[in-house]
């Protein structure tokens, strides 16, 4: 992919050490990034780049976490119970995750088919958003709920106590 990298160094008046500036053109993108790394060659400002960049993807992945997940506020006051709930959204991420891979990419067409359709030329054309695979999941799950018994056989006990209500 053709990109263009351009560095310097740079001063802020109320900063006292030196910064330096990135400049990356990628694809008609320019990320400017600002750093308090001194930057001499041109290999360091590849390093700076990629750095940041990961650094990007790491960001959009909390943002979803924060927002798709409800991870904003969780009004959990004891540790233990904050690292659960860190444990079953971090499940539940690996799921969705999962599910872009190549492997399951006839599933996702078919869930996206029937509960977040879209017509237009880049959707088609796209990989499935992790936003619009969550929302149709969600939404078949609103449509089609599992019956209790249905992934595990129900107890027997349950079953005669219910049983004995109703006689």
């Amino acid at each position: 992919m053709p990109c263009d990298l351009w560095w310097a160094p740079v001063r802020h008046a109320e900063y006292g050490q030196q910064l330096s500036v990135v400049k990356a053109r990628v694809n008609r993108h320019i990320w400017d990034l600002l750093t308090n790394e001194r930057v001499h060659t041109e290999a360091q400002a590849w390093e700076i780049f990629f750095a940041y960049r990961r650094r990007w993807q790491i960001e959009t992945s909390f943002r979803y976490g924060k927002s798709e997940l409800a991870m904003e506020s969780p009004r959990l006051w004891s540790f233990e119970n904050r690292l659960k709930l860190l444990g079953m959204v971090t499940l539940v991420y690996a799921f969705l995750l999962h599910l872009l891979t190549p492997a399951s990419r006839h599933l996702v067409e078919a869930v996206l088919r029937l509960k977040c359709h879209r017509t237009g030329k880049w959707c088609q054309e796209v990989i499935a958003p992790l936003y619009r695979v969550r929302w149709a999941i969600s939404r078949l799950w609103d449509h089609f709920h599992p019956l209790l018994g249905t992934f595990f056989p129900p107890n027997l006990q349950t079953v005669q106590a219910l049983a004995s209500f109703r006689c």
